[in-house]
C-alpha cells in the first residue's frame, strides 16, 4: 500500500520529520501505491459527506472514513512506519474525511481543544489551484505559518507543539463546483517511559 521508497527509508525520514524545530513536519508524495490509491479514491467518491457549518469557526462537510483506509490507519504496519517517523507508539487515532468546496473555510481558534500530539493529512484532491483558496495551514500564535502543499496523494504528517492550530484558507468564487477534499487522521502517543 504505501510506496515502496517510503517504507525502506526508517531513520532518514525520522531525521527530516524532526529538521523543522517549529513546526516537526514531513510531506510524502505519491504516498500510496497506485492500485491501492486508485481503490481508496474510488471509495472517497462514495463517502456521505454531511454538511457542517458554525459561521464563527467553519463551513464544509465532513464523513467517516472509509473502511480500506480505517483498516490500513489500524495495521500494523502502518503503526511501525509512524514509529519509524515520529519515535512514539500510536496510542490512540480518529480519523474523518472532509470535503471543502466554494465559500467553505476553517478559522484559527485557539479556543479549540487539542487532546492529541499529531496530525496526519492525506490529500485526495486532484488538479486543484492554490489561487482558489482550501489550503491547510498551521500557527503558532507567534507569527510563524506552515501551509501544506497541496497535492494529490501526499501523506503530511506534523507534530503539534503548544499553541499549534490548524486553518483551512477560504475558498473563493473560482474554485466553482471543484471539491477539495483530504483526510485528517489524529493521534495521540503513549508517553516514553509507559512503552
Amino acid at each position: 500500500m504505501i510506496n515502496q521508497s517510503y517504507r525502506l527509508a526508517g531513520l532518514k525520514l525520522q531525521k527530516s520529520f524532526r529538521q523543522d524545530k517549529i513546526f516537526p513536519h514531513l510531506c510524502l508524495y505519491q504516498f500510496f501505491n497506485q492500485e491501492y490509491y486508485q481503490q481508496l479514491k474510488a471509495e472517497i467518491k462514495r463517502l456521505n459527506f454531511k454538511k457542517s457549518r458554525q459561521h464563527l469557526s467553519h463551513s464544509c462537510a465532513q464523513a467517516k472514513v472509509p473502511l480500506l483506509l480505517n483498516n490500513f490507519l489500524l495495521s500494523q504496519k502502518f503503526q511501525q512506519f509512524l514509529f519509524f517517523i515520529t519515535g512514539n507508539k500510536v496510542k490512540s487515532l480518529t480519523a474523518k474525511a472532509y470535503q471543502f468546496g466554494r465559500e467553505d473555510y476553517l478559522i484559527l481558534n485557539d479556543r479549540l481543544q487539542k487532546n492529541h500530539h499529531a496530525e496526519i493529512t492525506l490529500d485526495l484532491t486532484n488538479g486543484w489551484d492554490k489561487n482558489w483558496g482550501g489550503s491547510i495551514s498551521y500557527a503558532n500564535g507567534k507569527g510563524e505559518v506552515l501551509a501544506l502543499p497541496i497535492k494529490e496523494n501526499t501523506f503530511t504528517i506534523i507534530e503539534l507543539k503548544r499553541n499549534v492550530n490548524r486553518y483551512v484558507k477560504y475558498i473563493n468564487h473560482y474554485a466553482k463546483n471543484k471539491k477539495r477534499v483530504f483526510c485528517l487522521v489524529k493521534l495521540t502517543f503513549f508517553k516514553p517511559e509507559s512503552l
